[in-house]
């Protein structure tokens, strides 16, 4: 063993002799993650993407959900030639029953089970079209569908539409039952009834809801893990394969994908941290990952072994390659740390897993490298370059180089057009999300939003809370009186499909009171005398989702065009501040909701993105000056690694594609991961130039030694992060393609970019260098002068 050597190389020269040392530690540290990889869980609600402190989030749980004692609706939507039919009823009715009979179901709103205000002889009676088809009541159905469609509180809740053809069955569920995690089940429960009962021949039914996309989320996922994964695992497998022809290096990529994974989603799962929409991505950063330093040890062991015996070829690669994956970990590692900048914690949590991640996986490499060279180093397969390799290291590195020494001027040129060509697009670039689009095939939730937009003029649900800031506000004349205004505002805008509040059914039985001949208008006095035969004797479960329990505030409920969300967090806020500005200082007013959230969530997304990504740039260009030990090539080295990043963000820009769920963080994780190649062919270069090669000669050997695992790494990288394209879950499968995308501009920008610079600016980089080595060589032994 040498002594001048430094320690890691020491302890993995020890490790060397002594492989059941390696077996003990990864199996011992694969138990225990494992171990706590049973405590991972799978958290899609939407609620779990915020800070628990985010001032909208708690707004929306505490001053709307636990003032109104009420959970998000799910809504089953009923599409027929014509619903006002006996069977179309009947079974719309049988439905309802069983819903009503769900474990964990509060009450239930539907067509048959609400009151019917029907006036004779001065007076009113009461029932459900439930009671008319039992028979229980002798009423003519001809003659409650008029009654019904002479009263405009059915079509402002969603119970039948204008056109007759649609109608709309609202669950609310037990408060309790939901938050205590049987939301699921309460989701899978309402999902059978349907399948069960909506089989007449001309009838469609669709169910919509936060809870129920959120399942549907988590369906998707483990969809996509059964085949975007197996998929990506093959393909990797059959690329390495490919690469190296050797089964012994697809064996150790594997193994080291599998206990990599193993141990970082433990770690997770230790720590609590949910998986989310935002971690579908983090099992495919690990795989890819893995492969990224093999990649390296394996190609520079094939080359020195041409000249050096297997030892000792081994133990050259672990000294010359170990310092840049060391310092690549680092990178990698800043770049996920930078996502604590986020203003989103499901994104603190990903970057923290992922950080983690990048350690452990440089950590089994090693290991697995030491331990399973030794048991192989008697193939020769792992010597023997395969056809790729040869045409590769024959054919397009040559070429790379001397197009990049006879040209550097004309590639630094052709980089300047493409950065302000992309720069331009990044300017064209919104955050922004549709969320018809959000799925590749046309999910029941996509249809349901197409279902309430024909039928309804609008779907997606938003909620106005009136705060009166006092004990039975909403009984007071004046009040009602303001929130008909606020209809009134709110039924011009084209934005808005219809709304409901608490004056509709007082606007309904004042209707009613006139035989159901009058105007549907509140009416000009004895509004309180109204309101509180109403309270005794109307609707309960409507009171229940527009009223509080001490009637201080009220909700006015809205059914909205769904809108990219910048529009729609351009129209909540306006029509907030035109009617806050209207009622003054009656009440307070303030929009809420998952519609909200979700364009809330969207905005955090981007403020993340960029903060996020400033501190990547400063942290990991900070590491970068400090490993070259340069702080000419610590900056030269960010210019290759900004370029994929600005052309991917400007290729979005110019394609439209807006920063959603998935893309949002595309810079911050793409940035730490694409400077592995660059660190490796700086770390080559700076080595050579300390040897006492001249620059060119520095440049072809580096090339020769790094250019093959640089273009091996970007190829496994972009086909790998290309199958993430497969997923359901198109931010997902954006966020996949966008990577691919960013890893061969970044191979260009290795290949071509990096060395016109070093080129060009070649007398800083030289003389820099030049006076580095010369106080190297005067005050270090040459072993640790090549280490360091």
């Amino acid at each position: 063993m040498d002594h001048k050597a430094p320690k890691w190389q020491k302890v993995l020269e020890w490790l060397w002799g002594r492989p059941w040392v390696v077996v003990t530690i990864l199996t011992v540290s694969t138990l225990i993650f494992g171990y706590f990889l049973l405590d991972v869980r799978m958290d899609m609600r939407e609620e779990a993407m915020f800070d628990p402190d985010d001032p909208e989030l708690l707004y929306y749980k505490n001053e709307y959900l636990k003032d109104f004692n009420i959970v998000e609706a799910i809504g089953i939507g009923v599409e027929a030639s014509q619903i006002f039919t006996p069977d179309v009823l009947r079974m719309m009715d049988r439905m309802t029953e069983r819903f009503e009979k769900v474990k964990g179901m509060s009450f239930v709103i539907s067509l048959t089970n609400q009151d019917v205000l029907a006036a004779s002889d001065e007076q009113i009676e009461i029932f459900s079209l439930r009671e008319v088809l039992s028979g229980s009541v002798p009423q003519d159905l001809s003659q409650v569908r008029e009654t019904i469609l002479s009263t405009p509180l059915f079509e402002k809740v969603g119970l039948i539409s204008k056109d007759l053809q649609a109608s709309a069955i609202w669950t609310y569920a037990d408060r309790d039952s939901w938050e205590h995690g049987d939301r699921k089940q309460i989701v899978k429960g309402i999902r059978k009834i349907v399948d069960e009962e909506c089989i007449l021949a001309d009838v469609h039914c669709y169910i919509s809801g936060l809870a129920y996309t959120e399942v549907l989320l988590e369906e998707i996922f483990r969809e996509d893990s059964t085949r975007a994964i197996p998929a990506m695992l093959l393909l990797m497998v059959l690329t390495v394969y490919l690469l190296f022809s050797s089964w012994r290096v697809v064996g150790i990529s594997a193994l080291t994908v599998l206990l990599g994974s193993v141990w970082a989603l433990g770690f997770a799962g230790g720590m609590d941290y949910p998986l989310t929409a935002i971690s579908q991505g983090l099992f495919v950063i690990f795989l890819l990952y893995s492969v990224l330093d093999l990649t390296h040890l394996v190609a520079h062991y094939r080359i020195l072994s041409q000249s050096l015996s297997k030892q000792e070829a081994i133990q050259q690669t672990i000294r010359e390659v170990g310092p840049p994956c060391v310092f690549n970990t680092l990178t990698a590692f800043c770049g996920f740390i930078s996502l604590n900048a986020a203003n989103v914690e499901v994104i603190q949590q990903f970057g923290i897993i992922s950080a983690f991640g990048m350690v452990v996986v440089l950590l089994i490499t090693f290991l697995i490298w030491v331990f399973g060279l030794r048991e192989v180093a008697r193939s020769s397969s792992l010597q023997d370059q395969s056809r790729v390799e040869g045409w590769v290291e024959r054919k397009v590195i040559p070429g790379v180089v001397d197009l990049t020494l006879r040209h550097p001027i004309w590639i630094f040129n052709l980089a300047i057009v493409l950065i302000t060509l992309f720069g331009w697009g990044i300017t064209r670039l919104k955050a922004d999300t549709r969320w018809d689009q959000l799925y590749r095939k046309n999910t029941e939730s996509i249809q349901m939003m197409q279902f309430g937009e024909k039928h309804y003029g609008g779907w997606v649900p938003a909620w106005m809370v009136l705060d009166t800031g006092r004990s039975d506000g909403l009984k007071d004349p004046e009040i009602l009186k303001s929130m008909d205004q606020i209809h009134r505002y709110l039924d011009i805008q084209s934005e808005v499909g219809h709304t409901f509040s608490i004056i509709d059914p007082i606007k309904g039985f004042h209707k009613a009171l006139n035989g159901n001949s009058g105007e549907y208008e509140l009416p000009n006095d004895h509004l309180g005398r109204l309101f509180s035969i109403l309270e005794n004797f109307g609707p309960e479960h409507l009171f229940n989702v527009v009223a509080n329990q001490d009637f201080s505030k009220g909700v006015v409920w809205m059914s909205l065009w769904l809108l990219p969300s910048g529009e729609a967090a351009a129209f909540t806020k306006r029509i907030e501040s035109d009617i806050q500005n209207q009622v003054g200082d009656l009440m307070k007013v303030k929009v809420t909701g998952t519609y909200t959230l979700q364009h809330h969530l969207v905005h955090l997304l981007f403020s993340s993105q960029i903060k996020s990504f400033s501190v990547a740039l400063v942290v990991i260009s900070i590491v970068m000056i400090f490993v070259m030990r340069s702080l000419s090539l610590g900056v030269l080295a960010l210019f290759p690694n900004l370029f994929p990043i600005v052309a991917t963000l400007g290729l979005m820009g110019w394609l439209n594609v807006n920063l959603d769920v998935g893309s949002a963080m595309v810079a911050s994780i793409l940035f730490g991961i694409v400077v592995d190649d660059t660190v490796h062919y700086l770390f080559r270069f700076k080595r050579e130039l300390q040897e006492g090669k001249d620059y060119e000669e520095a440049i072809r050997n580096t090339f020769r030694l790094v250019g093959k695992p640089i273009i091996f790494t970007a190829i496994v990288l972009a086909i790998g992060f290309s199958m993430l394209g497969l997923s359901e879950y198109l931010p997902a499968a954006r966020f996949g393609l966008l990577s691919s995308f960013a890893i061969l501009v970044a191979l260009l920008g290795d290949l071509f970019l990096l060395p016109a610079l070093l080129i060009l600016f070649r007398p800083i980089v030289a003389k820099r260098n030049k006076r580095e080595s010369v106080s190297q060589i005067k005050s270090l032994p040459p072993e640790e002068e090549i280490v360091s």
